[in-house]
Parts: structure tokens; C-alpha cells; sequence
């Protein structure tokens, strides 16, 4: 029992996070299925079982409006503890007479768990709409072995009334269904019979108000209401239409008293063990049907999200391509800073050259004087072009987002809901200006990779061996002009130029040994990660992050299979 008990609890809290999608197709019933099935799960799955199955057996009577519930409460309960009234639905909180020795069952919070409950002074607060939350009355009684609950009607527009009456038919043992000639085929009430049934509960129809036409109504009952279901012969009392202004508690106790034996003969311990297990086939084929629907609701979610970042991906590798497409006179401006910051001349004939390591970089920095200027304003054009870019793409995804919204709106009342929510939010207006905020927050960013990589190129320079030479040298050869252009870049010897041949070799071997072209294809790397990462952000903020928030919370798939799992392989032990 305590390892079953231990997964029964562990298995409770997961049933509490299977819950429908907002705005669902059937969704509101489907979460009133749910609480349901919670609630027959914690009454009878686990709080009976925790009480080994002991004693008292709960009997609740219900049913129809104007049946005489509460006279047929009281009259099994052998005292007015309820309150009969005239109107239609007015029962409003449940009355519950009990054992005083079952007193402790009575007070436990787990019975009935959620409902406040005290004492039964006057009856009349019986008819009083209950104030913050469901609140039922108990009148402890010497002797006798039933709890008996008198519930509110199933078939009133009070729709409180019917939820009240669930959860007394969870908590249930025994059902004393009252009815009527001229209710007894009212859809309402049979279909609360009908649960009470399937749950197998231990049924007891009483006939109210009978006349001449008793066995015509009972045959007709039998017929067309027990006998597609689960017969009840033998089970059902019969009550004759009274006189206006007799006592009926006192004319009740005859027609009533064979009822009230029978339900005292019940074996409390068997028939509540073998509600649980009946409970909890219940739960299981209802938890199972759930599981699967708010499964299905959570697969549309995901694969419309799932949509999406593919659209993102597909315009992310877009903006990439185009991005690769142009250079990068960032790079070229810092390349240019770190050159000035040694005093190395720029030449034109010499940085146009076709160098083998610089290649990519030289061949953009041009002008003696003002290479550095260049290189910046080059860097400006292309990041606003860049910044107009991303824009433009995040506000062509966020319409692409919002016109598929709309399309699935038309057939799915899941995605109505969701187009609702992301047509009103973040999702509405332009992303163009929220773009360029977005970047201008990433600049400080950008602007710390750039100074971090001119110190690194510094860094690299001052630490090698090489450095004094290449200081020296480079000034005086690069001054030389486009005769030793190529032999200083490329390594080559020409017929005038043979005394620059040891000066080419050494600046080659700087070249290598300082940077060499994996270091500037590292650097080319993570620039394009650091614009990559830009792009993910903004997309992300300006539509990612909104249609996440315009969708409904879904429970993780994986998460339902292994409490689907772990239902069925529960079962209440011997």
C-alpha cells in the first residue's frame, strides 16, 4: 500500500498540470472534465486508500429540481437536518448528517477538499448562496453508520448548483438518485444518472410523487433509461403523491425505511474499495481521452511555432549571404589604426598589392593619409545598410507571422484566439523603430569587440620577436614605392630590387609568425557571429518573443505521455 501510495501522490501532482489550451475547441468543457477526474482521483484513488477503505459509507442523495431531495434526505437521515423548499434550485450548500464517531472524517480537509465547512444551526442557512467559495453544514447525530450529504439539484440554470453536485457524486459511495413522473426523462438528470453508473456507485432510485400512473412511469423509467445503461431493479422505492398539507417526514418514513436498511447493509470497506477501483478506470479512460486532446491542441502549437523559426532561419541565412557578399571596413579600419599606431606608412601601390595574408584587408584600405577616415566611413555606410536590413526583414517576418495567424483563425478556434492576442500586442505596428533601438543597444557591444581586437593586433605586434626589424625596415621600404611593392608582400625577387630581398623575407616572415591568414579568418569569423547574434536577437525580441507570448501555455508532450504512462500502470492494490 505505501509504494502505491507514494505514486499515487506523485501522480496527483502531475494530473494537476494537464490542463486545456486557452481558446481550444471544447475547451471550457474539456476543463471541466479535468477538475472532475482531479477531484474523483484525489476523493476515492488516494484519500480512501490512505484510510485503508474504513467506514463511513457516503451516500448522497441528488437529483432534479422540485423532486423532494431534501424531504427524502431527512427522512433517511430520520431527523429534519435539511431545509425543503418550494422554489426550484434552492439548495444552495450541502447538508450533511453524520455519526458522531465519524466526526474526524467529517472535519478532515481531504473530504470534500476545498470546501469550507462548520456546524448546522439553522437549517435555513441551507438556502444561502454560499459567500467566497463552496461551504457545506454537518449535524453530528448519535448512532447509525451512514454520512449522508443532501446535494443541490442537477438541472437548475443555478449552474453552480450542478458543479456542487459533482463533486458530492466524487466523494460518493452510494447514490440516492430522487425522481419524478414529470422529471425522470429530463436530459439533465438522466445524464447525472448516467455518471453515476458509469462510475459504478452504488445506485438507489427513489420515485417521488406517484399516483395511479406508478407502474406505467416506473416501466417506462426502467425501459428506456436503466436498461441501455445499468439496470437498478430492485432498487427503486416508490413514494406516494401525498395530500396537500400532510406530514410528509412522518408519511415518508414507510415508503422510505427499505431504502435506508439496504444502505446500512452495505459493507462499507468492500464497496468503497471497489469504488476506488471503479474511480480510478474512470479516471483513467477520461484522463486518457485528455491527454490526447490537449496532446493534439499542443502539437498545432508547436508546429506553428516550429513554422516559424524556420521562416526565421530561411531569413537569417538570407541576411548572412548578403552580409558575406560585401566587405568588412571595420576590420579595415582597425587593420589601419593599429598600422598608425606604429607609424607604419599606408601606400597605396603597397596595400593594393596581392598579398597572401592581408589579401582581404589591404586590398580595401586605400590612401596615403586617409585610409583610417575611409575605413570608418566605409564601416558607417555598411552598418546602415545593415541596421535597414535587419529592420526590413524583422518586419517582414512579423507580417508573414500575422497573416498565417489569420489564415489558421479562419478554421481553428485555438489560433482565433491567438491571432486576437497578437494582432493587439507586440506583434500590431511597425518594427522598424523598435529595430534601430534594438541595434543602437547592441553598439556598446560591437564597439568593445573592435577595441578589444585593436589591442589584440597590438598585443600580438609588441610581443614578437620580429617587432624591431619590422619596425625599422617597414617605414623605409614601404616608403620605397610600387618597385618593391610586390617583393615586400609576395616574397619575389626582381632584377632591381635584389637588396630588398632579406627586407621581404623578414616582413613575410612577420607577417606569418605575428598574424597569419587563420588568424584574420578567426577575426572574420567571429565578426559574422557577432552580426549573426545581432540579427537573432532583434528577430527574437520583435517576433519570437511576442508570438510566444500571444500563444496559449502548453504543457510539455513528453510530460503527458509519462503521466498518461504512469496512470495506466496504477492500480489499487488487493
Amino acid at each position: 500500500m505505501d509504494a502505491y501510495l507514494r505514486k499515487a501522490r506523485e501522480l496527483e501532482r502531475k494530473l494537476a498540470e494537464v490542463r486545456p489550451l486557452k481558446g481550444s475547441a471544447g475547451g471550457e468543457d474539456l476543463a471541466a472534465e479535468i477538475a472532475f477526474l482531479r477531484r474523483l482521483f484525489a476523493a476515492k484513488a488516494l484519500f480512501e486508500a490512505e484510510r485503508g477503505f474504513a467506514p463511513p459509507l457516503v451516500a448522497v442523495v441528488t437529483g432534479g429540481t422540485n423532486v423532494g431531495k431534501s424531504e427524502v434526505f431527512n427522512a433517511i437521515a430520520g431527523s429534519r437536518v435539511a431545509a425543503p423548499d418550494p422554489r426550484a434550485g434552492m439548495t444552495r450548500r450541502p447538508a450533511v448528517s453524520a455519526p458522531e464517531k465519524d466526526a474526524g472524517f467529517v472535519r478532515d480537509p481531504r473530504f470534500l477538499d476545498g470546501y469550507e465547512r462548520s456546524e448546522l444551526g439553522d437549517p435555513a442557512i441551507l438556502n444561502v448562496p454560499p459567500g467566497r467559495g463552496p461551504t457545506f453544514h454537518y449535524r453530528l447525530v448519535p448512532g447509525g453508520r451512514l454520512l449522508l450529504v443532501d446535494s443541490p439539484d442537477v438541472d437548475s440554470n443555478r449552474t453552480e448548483n450542478l458543479e456542487i453536485a459533482k463533486d458530492l457524486l466524487a466523494a460518493s459511495d452510494a447514490v440516492v438518485f430522487v425522481t419524478s413522473p414529470s422529471k425522470y426523462n429530463d436530459e439533465a438528470c438522466v445524464r447525472f444518472l448516467e455518471k453515476a453508473l458509469v462510475l459504478g456507485r452504488e445506485v438507489f432510485v427513489v420515485f417521488n410523487f406517484l399516483g395511479g400512473e406508478a407502474d406505467a412511469v416506473i416501466a417506462d423509467f426502467e425501459a428506456a433509461v436503466l436498461a441501455p445503461r445499468t439496470a437498478v431493479r430492485g432498487r427503486v422505492s416508490r413514494v406516494p403523491r401525498f395530500p396537500p398539507g400532510a406530514d410528509v417526514f412522518g408519511s415518508l418514513a414507510g415508503p422510505v425505511g427499505p431504502l435506508a436498511k439496504a444502505l446500512e447493509a452495505l459493507d462499507p470497506v468492500s464497496v468503497k474499495r471497489a469504488q476506488a477501483a471503479a474511480s480510478l478506470a474512470a479516471v483513467k479512460k477520461g484522463f486518457g481521452a485528455a491527454i490526447a486532446a490537449v496532446s493534439a491542441e499542443a502539437a498545432k502549437i508547436a508546429r506553428f511555432s516550429s513554422d516559424a523559426g524556420s521562416w526565421v532561419a530561411e531569413a537569417r541565412t538570407g541576411y548572412l549571404a548578403a552580409l558575406d557578399a560585401e566587405k568588412y571596413p571595420e576590420m579595415e579600419s582597425v587593420f589601419a589604426e593599429v598600422l598608425d599606431h606604429f607609424k607604419v606608412p599606408v601606400v597605396d601601390d603597397v596595400l593594393k598589392a596581392p598579398g597572401r595574408v592581408f589579401k582581404w584587408i589591404a586590398a580595401r584600405i586605400q590612401g596615403e593619409g586617409g585610409a583610417e577616415n575611409k575605413a570608418r566611413a566605409a564601416a558607417s555606410r555598411r552598418m546602415e545598410r545593415d541596421m535597414k536590413r535587419i529592420a526590413e526583414t524583422a518586419d517582414m517576418l512579423r507580417l508573414r507571422v500575422l497573416e498565417s495567424l489569420f489564415k489558421a483563425a479562419a478554421s481553428d478556434p485555438l489560433f482565433a484566439e491567438v491571432q486576437k492576442s497578437a494582432s493587439s500586442g507586440p506583434l500590431a505596428g511597425p518594427a522598424e523603430r523598435r529595430a534601430e533601438a534594438l541595434w543602437a543597444d547592441s553598439e556598446p557591444g560591437f564597439a568593445r569587440w573592435i577595441d578589444g581586437k585593436r589591442s589584440e593586433m597590438i598585443e600580438k605586434i609588441e610581443a614578437s620577436p620580429n617587432l624591431k626589424a619590422f619596425i625599422k625596415t617597414s617605414k623605409a621600404a614601404l616608403q620605397v614605392g610600387a618597385g618593391v611593392a610586390g617583393v615586400l608582400i609576395t616574397g619575389g625577387v626582381g632584377p632591381t630590387d635584389l637588396v630588398t630581398a632579406p627586407l621581404a623575407a623578414k616582413l613575410m616572415q612577420y607577417a606569418i609568425e605575428t598574424f597569419g591568414s587563420a588568424y584574420f579568418q578567426g577575426v572574420r569569423s567571429e565578426y559574422r557571429s557577432l552580426h549573426a547574434g545581432r540579427f537573432d536577437a532583434i528577430v527574437k525580441r520583435l517576433v519570437l518573443d511576442p508570438l510566444a507570448e500571444s500563444m496559449p501555455q502548453a504543457p510539455d508532450s513528453q510530460a503527458l505521455e509519462e503521466t498518461g504512462r504512469a496512470l495506466l500502470d496504477l492500480e489499487i492494490p488487493a
